[in-house]
């Protein structure tokens, strides 16, 4: 990544892949997840790791409530796909 004009680009040209995703038969696609969601329980799910206890104080009942929100501000997740296009198989009976 790089900033450009106080912006920020992906430069799509110079990501190196893990050697999982390394496929020469395959595109490469890139998913970004912001997590910005917050859970009532703790979240194992590596999509969606969520641990850090916020205590939240409700004015109008004296509830307290511990919320776990996400690890991290994001997370991303590469996957590769093959896409095969054939003509069908015609077989033509006289």
């Amino acid at each position: 990544m790089y900033y450009k004009d106080k912006q920020r680009f992906l430069d799509m040209n110079n990501i190196t892949a893990i050697e999982g995703l390394r496929q020469k038969s395959a595109d490469l696609g890139i998913a970004y997840l912001g997590n910005g969601v917050r859970y009532s329980a703790p979240v194992d799910d590596p999509w969606f790791l969520a641990h850090k206890a916020i205590p939240s104080f409700s004015a109008a009942t004296g509830n307290k409530t511990i919320w776990f929100h996400a690890d991290s501000q994001g997370r991303a997740m590469g996957c590769t796909y093959e896409v095969s296009i054939t003509q069908p198989c015609v077989v033509v009976m006289c």
